[in-house]
């Protein structure tokens, strides 16, 4: 549940018991109040990943997925490869299931590096090789 939500429950609270009783004292509609944050607030909060990750995208490899692509930012920078993905999961049991390598955990999300294997597979051995082919100049 995020903070947004539980405001709302809370203020949604307020407003219904000041409506239900509107001959009720003060301190009812504060009692009712109190209790319904208390309630929104004891209920456990879905964890988010913090911006200074920066999370992209809605998912991972899906939206339910509980994990998020990462950019990058001062925090992720150690861990960025072109030739992998980056992504951070809220839980350790999501991370694993990518069967990537995970690489460290910050403020509580698990960082996973995803290889996106070999780039070059399937083109022509020359086309593949690290150096430029070179054609000899016309005679």
């Amino acid at each position: 549940m995020t903070r947004r939500f539980a405001q709302l429950l809370a203020t949604t609270a307020t407003f219904a018991a000041a409506v239900a009783g509107c001959s009720s004292t003060s301190s009812e509609v504060i009692t009712s109040s109190t209790t319904a944050s208390a309630a929104a607030t004891s209920m456990a909060a879905e964890p988010t990943i913090p911006m200074a990750l920066a999370p992209f995208g809605s998912g991972y490899p899906t939206e339910d997925s509980g994990c998020r692509r990462l950019g990058e930012s001062p925090q992720t920078s150690q861990w960025l490869d072109d030739s992998a993905v980056l992504v951070g999961c809220t839980t350790d049991a999501a991370a694993r299931a990518l069967h990537g390598t995970i690489v460290g955990v910050v403020e509580g999300i698990t960082i996973v590096s995803i290889p996106m294997g070999d780039a070059n597979a399937g083109m022509h051995p020359a086309a593949s090789s690290t150096s430029p082919q070179r054609t000899p100049p016309p005679s």
